[in-house]
C-alpha cells in the first residue's frame, strides 16, 4: 500500500460519539469511566482507556499510529515537548547500573552530558 493511501486509511480505534469521519482532537486532561472497575483497570493497564492526557490521549495515540504505519516503525511515541523527547533519549542510551548524575534544564546543559557519555553532537 502506499504511503498516501496509508495516510488517509489509518482508521480510528474508538468511535466518535457524534460519527465523526476523521479521528476528533481530545482537548481533555482527565477522562470519564462507567464504574470504578473499570477506572482502576485503566490505571493499572489491564485495559487501552485513556487516564490522563499526560499519559495517554486517544488523539496522541492515533498520531503515533499513523506515523508507525508511515514509518514501518514498531513502536513510536510522541512528546509534549522537545526537552521530554531528549531526555527520554538520555534515560534509553544511559548505561544500566552506572550512576548517573544530572540537573541541568537547558539544551546547552543536555548537549554537554550527550558529549561526555555518548560522544560529540553536532549542531
Amino acid at each position: 500500500m502506499e504511503k498516501q493511501t496509508k495516510t488517509v486509511r489509518t482508521s480510528q480505534k474508538i468511535s466518535d460519539a457524534y460519527g465523526a469521519l476523521n479521528m476528533p482532537v481530545y482537548n481533555s486532561a482527565a477522562y470519564g469511566f462507567p464504574s470504578a472497575k473499570a477506572m482502576a483497570d485503566a490505571f493499572v493497564g489491564r485495559t487501552d482507556s485513556p487516564t490522563y492526557s499526560r499519559v495517554s490521549n486517544p488523539t496522541v495515540a492515533y498520531f503515533e499510529e499513523r506515523v508507525a504505519q508511515l514509518s514501518g516503525a514498531m513502536h513510536v511515541f510522541a512528546f509534549n515537548s522537545g526537552m521530554a523527547a531528549i531526555s527520554c533519549t538520555l534515560f534509553a542510551l544511559a548505561a544500566s547500573g552506572k550512576k548517573h548524575r544530572y540537573f541541568g534544564t537547558s539544551v546547552r546543559e543536555h548537549r554537554f552530558v550527550i558529549n561526555e557519555h555518548f560522544g560529540t553532537v553536532r549542531s
